[in-house]
């Protein structure tokens, strides 16, 4: 009798102490970059949308006020014709998964990024064979997506059996870096001569000049799964002082002349940019990275505010500006993706959301996503401003935040307080927030990291997700908005805290125009919506375009404005 209980008890306890110590060996293999468990209660959990499933926030054209953030646009809004959003990716073989894609419905260029191998294209020394990608290019256009083509080269996983035959060089990744790649050497001489026959022979194929074809990638080389950066020494070491980088940059002009704004880069390359070529950086997902960065436009004032040279060459002149925001799968919170973003996925929709504000700030144009998304109509909400200047957008917004980078990464225009607990504060696309006497703010609802981002300082691994003051000035930048009678909606997303009211005042005919919003102390955010017509000129009664009062004392606690024109 005794036996039989515990060999019952056996059946019980032991899969309870194996899963005790799954779970204890899994915290073992933590890295000490992943934070203790914060609270994200404004994101709404973990949950992955198909993108079939997907479609946008309606649009109501009346004043309300509604749960949550408000990512509606007004119907007649069209993405940007040389914008795009690649969904879904694919190899050679990739005919049988385009057939399962679905057409999306919501407003979008869809693209299908098709990631080859050189091996599957060269398989014998001298014979191209391109048909399998035309196949499949045609396949996803009748499925209304367009392609982005990417050619690996530069590992041992990607090049042809017979190039080892001329002893290149192969760097052997003992220490297992990034994906575990082995590089191949693409300065060396037989290397080099034989890649430069393979950009030829795709320039000859006709494949870049396709209407359907939406864009090339060129890179170098990279312990992660693809060629990437430009060249065999870092951006700021100069690449394009290699003459083969310059050979390998020619080559693909030569390829896709006529369309060489298709092109983009794995990393920097003067030459490149002066060849029409464009840029794709690759990890927006840790979204205060390339802070500042003056090849891109991003730059920090005196004040600590982040802001965009609207003259810098890659933002001025719409060449594809790219990023990846594609991070988000469950295996990033596990043992199996090193812990790169936690060890859970609780921080996933916060992350998501920062880095869809943050590469709308940085003016991107082409984004590479998950093959789902976790936040729908958001989603569609960026793919619709992606590409947009001042002039073409649809709105302009102001998110109120502030973050705290070490000393080396606030390096600031103009003679400022060197203060070192100044924050890097907003992310901004046309409308400005700036503290001033009478406006002043303080940083609000405090956000935790859920790892250690390398440019956080140690002391203040957080962010700050709004600003509270009495009252807060925004500024709309006069190429999206000026002149008089203007009908615009203004979208006030804010955190219901406390009871009290506060007030939207806006110029109006000489006079000041007024909406009043009251807060009921839900802790939840919401979104106010006001339909006005408004004056945008200098010298109105208002110090700024837009101005949130509280009243009887009440300071809001803001989170974002957005102002849409209907």
């Amino acid at each position: 009798m005794r036996l039989r209980y515990l060999l019952r008890m056996k059946k019980v306890l032991l899969p309870i102490f194996c899963a005790a110590f799954a779970i204890f060996a899994r915290g073992e293999n933590i890295p000490d970059r992943v934070l203790p468990e914060s609270e994200y209660p404004y994101w709404g959990g973990y949950k992955k949308t198909n993108f079939e499933d997907v479609k946008p926030a309606e649009w109501i054209a009346e004043d309300s006020v509604r749960d949550g953030w408000d990512w509606s646009l007004p119907p007649r809004v069209k993405p940007d014709p040389n914008s795009y959003v690649t969904l879904y990716r694919t190899g050679m073989n990739g005919m049988g998964k385009i057939a399962k894609i679905k057409p999306v419905n919501f407003p979008s260029i869809p693209v299908v990024g098709f990631w080859l191998n050189w091996k599957d294209i060269e398989k014998t020394e001298g014979v191209y064979d391109f048909q399998p990608l035309k196949d499949m290019i045609k396949a996803a256009a009748e499925k209304g997506y367009g392609s982005v083509i990417r050619i690996h080269t530069a590992a041992t996983r990607f090049a042809p059996e017979w190039l080892f035959k001329y002893n290149v060089p192969v760097d052997e990744n003992p220490e297992g870096k990034g994906d575990r790649m082995k590089p191949i050497d693409p300065a060396h001489p037989e290397f080099h001569k034989r890649y430069l026959k393979l950009v030829e022979a795709f320039g000859k194929s006709g494949i870049p000049q396709m209407d359907e074809v939406k864009g090339m990638f060129v890179g170098y080389s990279s312990y992660s799964n693809g060629d990437e950066g430009m060249g065999p020494v870092p951006e700021h070491e100069n690449p394009d002082g290699f003459p083969h980088v310059r050979e390998r940059i020619d080559a693909w002009a030569e390829a896709a002349k006529g369309v060489e704004r298709k092109v983009f880069m794995g990393g920097w390359s003067d030459y490149g940019i002066s060849k029409g070529f464009g840029i794709r950086r690759g990890f927006v997902e840790m979204y205060l990275y390339h802070v500042p960065d003056e090849k891109i436009g991003q730059k920090i004032d005196k004040d600590g505010y982040l802001y965009v040279d609207e003259e810098n060459p890659v933002v001025k002149s719409g060449v594809r500006n790219g990023e990846e925001n594609e991070e988000y799968e469950e295996h990033w919170a596990s043992e199996r993706g090193r812990y790169r973003f936690g060890k859970s996925t609780a921080s996933f929709p916060y992350r998501y959301f920062s880095s869809n504000l943050r590469l709308l700030q940085m003016r991107t144009n082409d984004v590479i996503w998950n093959e789902f998304t976790i936040n729908p109509e958001m989603f569609v909400w960026v793919g619709l401003e992606l590409g947009k200047t001042a002039k073409t957008a649809p709105d302009a917004w102001c998110f109120l935040r502030e973050s705290y980078l070490w000393k080396s990464n606030m390096q600031r225009d103009g003679k400022g307080a060197e203060d070192p607990n100044t924050g890097l504060k907003n992310f901004e696309r046309w409308v400005y927030q700036r503290d001033s006497p009478g406006y002043e703010t303080e940083p609000a609802v405090k956000i935790g990291h859920a790892i250690k981002m390398w440019m956080v300082r140690d002391d203040r691994r957080y962010d700050y997700v709004a600003r509270t003051g009495a009252k807060i000035g925004f500024d709309v930048d006069g190429k999206f908005l000026r002149g008089r009678n203007r009908k615009i909606a203004v979208k006030i997303s804010y955190f219901d805290f406390g009871k009290g009211k506060f007030a939207l005042e806006y110029n109006s005919g000489g006079e000041v125009g007024r909406r009043v919003v009251e807060c009921a102390d839900s802790g939840k955010v919401r979104t106010a919506t006001f339909f006005i017509t408004a004056d945008f000129l200098k010298n109105m009664k208002l110090k700024h375009d837009l101005e949130i009062t509280g009243i009887d004392g009440y300071k809001p606690t803001i989170s974002m404005l957005r102002v849409v024109k209907p």
